[in-house]
């Protein structure tokens, strides 16, 4: 009588432990990890001689290229750009050769200038920048931007969007 006791005791024991673990993980929130998140922009960048399409995520946001020319604020959607320079083919792709491409979200899309930006892009049909989405665009700050492109200089393909400048030099 007494093992049977015992064992009985060591179930009830270990079902109410059991029971206390899987409640105590039913109350614990789980811990939110990040996910590697792409914000819809490319920037070109060269390797060498050949050119490269660097993706914007969570991971790469706060110096995109790695020497402080790209950042991007996914609070604001602001895309800065500081002494960017790039003289290449373009990123080819779905759309034509062109050094940064972006999807606009729907809240709009800033770029900030500082300093001097530079872009050309060759090729008979060629676009400086690409943004296509619903959202508006806005260029702004105290740097500059030339662009040297074929097609042409900013693309907006958007039914809603609007471009706006804001006390930026641009030279297209």
């Amino acid at each position: 009588f007494l093992i049977v006791f015992l064992m009985a005791l060591v179930m009830l024991v270990g079902a109410f432990a059991v029971a206390m673990l899987l409640s105590v993980w039913a109350i614990t929130p789980l811990k939110a990890y990040a996910i590697d998140q792409d914000y819809n922009i490319t920037i070109a960048d060269k390797d060498g001689s050949t050119t490269v399409g660097v993706d914007i995520t969570t991971e790469n946001y706060e110096d995109v290229l790695g020497d402080g020319t790209v950042s991007y604020d996914p609070t604001t959607n602001t895309l800065t750009l500081n002494n960017y320079v790039y003289n290449g083919e373009g990123l080819v792709g779905d759309a034509v050769p062109c050094a940064i491409i972006a999807g606009t979200p729907i809240e709009g899309l800033t770029i900030v200038l500082v300093g001097t930006n530079s872009i050309t892009v060759s090729g008979s049909d060629s676009a400086g920048m690409v943004f296509f989405g619903e959202g508006d665009l806005a260029v702004k700050g105290n740097g500059s931007l030339s662009v040297n492109s074929i097609m042409c200089g900013i693309s907006l393909q958007s039914d809603s969007g609007k471009l706006t400048i804001e006390n930026a030099k641009l030279n297209i």
